[in-house]
């Protein structure tokens, strides 16, 4: 069977390698307001809304990257960890792709709902973004959780 859009297997390990370190530093920066100070730079928005400021589109902004550059990282590292061809790619492996994506899109509804009904204010913009990487992770999860759970019974 061939199988389309999956990375090479090496870049399995690599975006471990991105994933775990940029997870800690995504916490830490959210919850310390850190900031590295060189990277802050204009740069090019499409759309800025500040708060009880103006609003403003196709402009050059004054802006600190530190969050931008940890969550590119993090995506990267959930794309390669999560799409990246396995050793034996068969139907197998396929089920487990497709039951890790239902359980994360099932969990991540869940979540969702949790916080419409329980969080306000600022907490709510939080629990948003951490919801808006919650399928990908999820998956990941799950499906290294498969995988893992798969060569433990087949030994």
């Amino acid at each position: 069977m061939k199988i389309l859009l999956f990375f090479p297997p090496w870049t399995r390990k690599l975006g471990w390698y991105l994933l775990v370190p940029s997870f800690m530093a995504g916490l830490y920066c959210i919850f310390t307001d850190f900031e590295l100070e060189f990277l802050k730079l204009p740069m090019f928005a499409i759309y800025q809304d500040q708060f009880m400021g103006h609003t403003s589109y196709l402009s050059l902004i004054e802006d600190n990257l530190t969050m931008e550059l940890i969550g590119v990282c993090y995506v990267f590292g959930l794309l390669f960890t999560g799409f990246s061809k396995l050793k034996i790619e068969d139907e197998f492996t396929i089920q487990m792709r497709y039951n890790a994506l239902m359980w994360s899109t099932l969990m991540s509804c869940f979540l969702l709902l949790f916080t419409l009904l329980f969080f306000y204010g600022t907490g709510f913009f939080i629990c948003m973004i951490f919801n808006m990487f919650s399928i990908p992770t999820i998956y990941v999860l799950r499906f290294s959780y498969l995988i893992h759970r798969s060569n433990s019974s087949a030994e």
